[in-house]
């Protein structure tokens, strides 16, 4: 996995230079992606490395990834025709449309020597051939730094990143929330564990149950199902029934915010 990240990192640039943005002899600019990609079929044979990534770097200024990625798949007969892998430029593309094109181009100038890679490809090295020098004189250190840098430019990754802080936050407010009403430290709910030893006892269950953690596969399945069993407890120290309790289980943070934001719903405990 982690070799298939750098081929596809490095294979970005091999491949908007397979698929000449620029001459060797020269810059060329491109007032529309048309334009390049007339200009990738009169001269592919006739690239330079350097100059294809400087014009990806001045291109995705003014273009997306997701743009570029298309040049790239409409050429992508004539990529094979001169001896690059399918399953490359399909590695490529793919990380073309979910890394961020701004730490892209980052990651391109703080991690690729891209003289060194013009000097083998001078030298009559294949792209393979290349990828692989490259990633043997990384050492183990930069992999992880260069794997890192990849990991955070995907947008998804960002997407998800801000989603799990924007739902951690939500959860303290309606843990903060359900704790003030049943009474307990509302503050609790911003401390690992002691907010879950609180939240069982709201729930009506000994929050001794935890040890069940220090009990491999088996004490965490049971741990597993008295987590589902709390859900209707609950839902009863509430006042509220079965169906809320499913509620719960299978929609947790919308119906605990009901409970915690609800002005009509008291927290009755257990007799």
């Amino acid at each position: 996995m982690k070799r298939k990240i750098y081929i596809s990192l490095l294979i970005i640039g091999l491949i908007i230079f397979m698929t000449s943005f620029v001459k060797a002899t020269g810059t060329t600019s491109f007032s529309s992606l048309e334009q390049a990609e007339q200009y990738i079929k009169q001269n592919i044979d006739n690239l330079d490395v350097t100059d294809a990534i400087r014009i990806y770097q001045d291109l995705s200024e003014n273009y997306s990834n997701d743009q570029i990625a298309d040049v790239i798949e409409d050429n992508k007969e004539v990529l094979e025709e001169k001896g690059i892998d399918e399953s490359l430029i399909d590695s490529g593309t793919s990380v073309l449309r979910a890394v961020d094109g701004k730490k892209l181009n980052e990651i391109l100038n703080e991690n690729i020597d891209i003289n060194e890679i013009e000097e083998q490809i001078q030298e009559g090295s294949t792209p393979a051939e290349i990828i692989d020098n490259v990633q043997q004189k990384m050492s183990v250190s930069d992999k992880v730094s260069l794997g890192v840098d990849l990991f955070f430019a995907f947008w998804i990754v960002k997407v998800a990143i801000v989603l799990i802080v924007i739902l951690a936050i939500y959860n303290i407010i309606v843990r903060w929330r359900i704790f003030d009403k049943a009474r307990k430290h509302p503050w609790a709910a911003i401390i690992p564990l002691y907010r879950d030893i609180v939240m069982y006892k709201v729930c009506g269950i000994t929050p001794w149950v935890l040890l069940l953690l220090l009990i491999p596969i088996l004490g965490w399945f049971i741990l597993i199902l008295i987590n589902i069993y709390a859900k209707f407890t609950l839902a009863e120290g509430f006042g509220k029934g079965i169906g809320f309790g499913f509620g719960l289980w299978i929609l947790g943070p919308i119906f605990e915010g009901i409970l915690a934001f609800s002005k009509k719903t008291r927290y009755l405990g257990f007799n």
